[in-house]
């Protein structure tokens, strides 16, 4: 033996980063233009933190969770999707939230347009515009109705009282 001993020394290197709640959360929907009935959107959720946050999205007056994640994608959306949504940005030293409100407009369905005399009739799934020109007046009058019922009964009604007042 020759006496020589082997000996190892392993050195760690540890650093430590001081841990923070998350931030105030920045929350973003897209698109960002009016949300149309059917359409699909994405809402967003990002947080400076450390250790990194999670994220869940709620929806006003609902106690379960609708997500979790930084997105959430609603798909095929109607307007009983819309209203007030928040993120939660959570770690092990807290959490914040930060609420967006979500308005989804119901999507009008063109139905036909018809003309009389002195009326033009642009009928929608749920909405009626009845352009009245006045020959003495020369001015044109625009009347919208909004129409609460099955609207195609509707539009055969107006079909029907139009046929009736050109044949008088």
């Amino acid at each position: 033996s020759t006496g020589i001993t082997t000996i190892i020394i392993s050195l760690g290197l540890q650093m430590l980063f001081p841990s923070d709640a998350p931030k105030l959360p920045s929350v973003s929907v897209s698109p960002s233009a009016e949300i149309v009935e059917g359409s699909s959107v994405t809402l967003t959720c990002s947080s400076d933190a450390n250790p990194a946050a999670s994220y869940t999205w709620y929806k006003e007056d609902e106690d379960s969770p609708k997500a979790s994640g930084h997105n959430f994608t609603i798909t095929d959306i109607t307007p009983e999707h819309s209203g007030s949504y928040s993120c939660v940005a959570q770690n092990n030293r807290g959490h914040h939230y930060s609420t967006l409100q979500l308005t989804v407009s119901k999507s009008l369905l063109f139905l036909g347009y018809w003309s009389d005399i002195n009326e033009t009739y642009i009928c929608y799934s749920n909405l009626l515009i009845v352009m009245t020109l006045d020959p003495d007046v020369l001015m044109t009058s625009l009347i919208i109705f909004s129409c609460f019922f099955c609207f195609p009964v509707l539009w055969i009604i107006l079909v029907f009282t139009v046929i009736i007042q050109l044949q008088k």
